[in-house]
């Protein structure tokens, strides 16, 4: 019963890592947005740096986070 638990509890953690993956660009994505009609360009430069930071800043999260459920496993398996 307590590993299905475990289990469970890493599913609900891997999912929310995917929503917060996701509202992160998308929040880069619409300040870049905003940034874009407030300052007019003809690239649109700031939806695509904002768009890409917030892709490195999720991607980042999600590995620190990843490295921290990894490192609580090994220190419980000791």
């Amino acid at each position: 019963m307590q590993q299905k638990k475990k289990q469970l509890n890493n599913y609900i953690r891997f999912s929310a890592m995917g929503l917060q993956m996701g509202v992160t660009i998308a929040a880069g994505a619409i300040f870049g947005q905003w940034l874009d009609k407030k300052y007019p360009n003809s690239y649109q430069i700031y939806t695509v740096i904002f768009s890409l930071l917030a892709v490195f800043a999720s991607i980042y999260n999600i590995v620190r986070q990843v490295l921290k459920i990894s490192k609580k496993k090994d220190e419980e398996e000791k």
